[in-house]
């Protein structure tokens, strides 16, 4: 593999990753055995509920949305933080 086909992959690799998904995909596949298993036993063979991978893959975009702070709070935050310290020194 020449260096212009290693650079194209890590390019195409940080556009469309594919490493972190397959784990993912690979690991909720695990926990949805295991958890039948679990469940087969804890209910003696008459499992409540079946899982699916899909119930122990992790759900990346809902948690990359942080609320948005406005100017204000931060300064009233800032601002209570300072008066915890000079109650502190006193």
């Amino acid at each position: 593999m020449t260096s212009e086909q290693v650079t194209e992959w890590k390019a195409y690799d940080r556009l469309e990753p594919i490493g972190e998904m397959r784990g993912d995909l690979r690991m909720a596949i695990l926990a949805s055995l295991i958890a039948n298993i679990a469940n087969s036993f804890a209910t003696k063979g008459k499992p409540i509920r079946t899982y699916t991978p899909a119930d122990f893959m992790p759900k990346w975009e809902e948690e990359t949305v942080k609320p948005v702070q406005s100017v204000e709070e931060m300064k009233r935050i800032l601002e209570s933080l300072s008066g915890v310290r000079k109650k502190r020194r006193k």
